[in-house]
């Protein structure tokens, strides 16, 4: 009889149909992949080892993707088996390529069983994967659609400032966040050098969407697009969301792009069109095409964030930091007749 590692359920939300109180899983076969645990939202993962199934937990708000075999940052979906209205039976796991089985009891999945490298389950036996097909997951498990951790999109590989604290940095791979670092005995992260450096060397500018908020969600207002948003408690940022390409932050919830108009998307993308980094260095510098109060931060040549002095205060190109005395006698853009159209580019006339 093939050997059976039973654990107990973990604990989903109550929105993913919930497994029986045991799922009993059987590693009849040497097997090398991951699988997630059904009803986690994708939360778990087993491996199959010895006969036996070892379960994890992501670490820090991942999700375990199959397909990529590991716990990932990014955005994606998760799928969710389904043995409500299913007859009692063993069905192949769409959610995982079929490599898998899953056993339905009265509407429950009471169990799971892998097939051998390279067979796929065809809902009556494992037989080889150039043999048969496998159905997508769209089509026979409930889609579960997660954010992920957004916070290193755009970003370079390697080392980058974490823009809530001075104190800690990213390390970014594919776009992912791969870790976060504090540095110790309290430097500060200097970007320009990708290294912890006392805190008398660098500035500390941080920009902080949870500044005077209630408690819950809150549009990110350097957001460009309205599909970043942030969840706020006691005026800190506990998470970075994102609504994905399909739709848009509307100041409560993620709505279909149709539905809400996003106001920034009627203003020009500086990072594109007007890019005032390109013959910068490294660092903070004045944002003079919006006025003294702002400023963005370089990066290679191109804008990483943009930000604005709290409190009335003005941009100080020297201390790069806010102060509240304009030292430089930095005048705002004046209103100019130039620019009395809609928003766009227009050729300029001389009479």
């Amino acid at each position: 009889m093939a050997p059976i590692y039973v654990i107990g359920r973990a604990s989903p939300s109550s929105a993913v149909p919930p497994p029986s109180e045991i799922i009993e899983f059987k590693c009849a076969f040497p097997d090398d992949y991951l699988y997630a645990v059904p009803g986690t939202l994708c939360r778990s993962y087993y491996k199959c080892q010895g006969g036996h199934g070892a379960q994890y937990q992501c670490p820090n708000s991942t999700v375990f993707n199959f397909f990529k075999q590991t716990c990932s940052s990014s955005s994606g979906v998760c799928y969710e088996a389904v043995c409500r209205g299913r007859k009692d039976g063993n069905y192949p796991d769409t959610t995982h390529a079929c490599r898998r089985a899953f056993i339905c009891r009265g509407g429950s999945l009471v169990g799971l069983f892998n097939c051998p490298s390279r067979h796929l389950f065809n809902g009556a036996s494992c037989i080889s994967e150039e043999s048969g097909t496998c159905e997508p997951p769209e089509s026979t498990a409930i889609a579960y659609p997660y954010a992920g951790d957004q916070r290193c999109r755009g970003l370079p590989d390697g080392y980058n400032p974490l823009p809530t604290d001075c104190c800690r940095f990213l390390i970014c791979a594919n776009g992912e966040v791969s870790e976060e670092k504090l540095c110790p005995n309290g430097q500060r992260f200097d970007s320009s050098t990708k290294k912890c450096v006392p805190p008398d060397q660098v500035p500390c500018i941080v920009h902080n969407p949870c500044l005077g908020k209630a408690t819950g969600l809150h549009a990110d207002e350097l957001s460009s697009n309205c599909r970043d948003y942030v969840k706020c408690s006691e005026n800190s940022i506990v998470a970075r969301l994102n609504c994905g390409d399909q739709g848009v932050f509307n100041g409560k919830q993620c709505v279909p792009v149709g539905l809400y108009e996003c106001p920034q998307d009627r203003l020009p993308n500086p990072q594109a069109a007007f890019n005032i980094c390109r013959t910068k260095s490294n660092g903070f510098h004045l944002d003079l095409r919006r006025g003294c109060r702002y400023y963005v931060k370089c990066t290679s040549g191109r804008i990483i964030n943009t930000y604005e002095c709290p409190n009335g205060n003005f941009f100080d190109s020297e201390l790069r930091s806010c102060i509240p005395e304009n030292k430089q006698q930095c005048e705002d853009p004046t209103p100019s007749r130039d620019c009395e159209f809609s928003i766009g580019s227009f050729q300029k006339i001389i009479i």
